[in-house]
């Protein structure tokens, strides 16, 4: 009979056995208990009947998987995923179901290597269409689809070929409003026969940047702080539970504290109902 464990630190679990009154100790080359006991058991059932090769065990643990079927089967996966909009799923789908098999022929994936990416694919597409923003979209899905092969138990395959290989997507210089629009900008929400709210929000937004939602929803209390100077809002992302501050100079405090407020409403803008009111707006401007 053999024995598993998973030593401290360490990512596989091994199995010991003996043969002959001779100890073995293996890596089975698996990263969870289950499928260590599985394997544990096919090996039970080998010893007891001596038809055991400690020196070939568990060399071949790595499965060959073809291309196709390992992109029907993440795609699956996709597609039962309830966090992905639909959207999502089928910008996957058409990145490997059709973009990726339609450069590649079905293979192994472990002999799709870096420079089979670098040499062949990224040249191809790049050929094909033109944009690096395109290509880039599509590297990022089928890097995804590899990553996701990696991580997986048993390992398909043990280095993603696309890493390092999507093509970086150009900068973009920003485009800076001219200060005669500014002035032009300013001047026409100076107007008083605007509405309160217009004559507030277009010139914040001018002096601090912000976004459309973020203005939409500015409260007075969660985010508006004037004797520290600062708007302050919730992080997103890889920053929840921080906070992220924009400075405010002497004009958007003076145009902030000279804003009515209504009694009982803490947002700013209450008129502002949706985007579309702000899009509107806007347009007339």
């Amino acid at each position: 009979m053999s024995s598993i464990d998973k030593p401290k630190g360490e990512k596989y679990w091994k199995i010991t056995f003996y043969i002959d009154g001779k100890r073995y100790r293996r890596s089975l080359k698996v990263t969870t208990k289950k499928h260590a006991q599985t394997l544990k058991q096919e090996l039970d059932f080998l010893l007891a009947r001596n038809l055991v090769d400690p020196d070939d065990l568990f060399a071949k643990q790595t499965p060959t998987l073809s291309l196709y079927t390992a992109i029907d089967q993440y795609l699956d996966y996709i597609n039962k995923r309830k966090d992905l909009t639909p959207v999502t799923k089928n910008d996957y789908d058409y990145s490997l179901g059709t973009i990726l098999k339609s450069f590649m022929p079905d293979q192994s994936v472990n002999d799709i290597k870096p420079a089979t990416i670098e040499f062949e694919l990224l040249p191809s597409m790049e050929e094909r269409f033109g944009s690096i923003n395109t290509v880039r979209h599509h590297m990022l899905a089928m890097s995804a689809f590899f990553g996701y092969l990696v991580r997986q138990d048993p390992q398909p395959i043990t280095v993603n070929p696309f890493r390092g290989k999507v093509p970086v997507a150009p900068k973009k210089e920003p485009v800076w409003l001219p200060t005669e629009h500014v002035k032009v900008l300013l001047e026409y929400f100076r107007n008083e026969k605007k509405p309160a709210w217009q004559r507030l929000y277009f010139p914040l937004m001018l002096n601090t940047g912000l976004r459309v939602t973020p203005m939409r929803l500015l409260d007075w209390e969660k985010n508006i702080f004037l004797q520290e100077r600062y708007l302050r809002f919730p992080a997103k992302g890889k920053y929840a539970g921080k906070w992220r501050t924009v400075p405010l100079n002497d004009f958007s405090i003076q145009m902030l504290m000279n804003h009515p407020r209504k009694d009982g409403e803490t947002k700013v803008f209450h008129e502002v109902k949706s985007r579309s009111t702000v899009d509107t707006a806007w347009i007339r401007f």
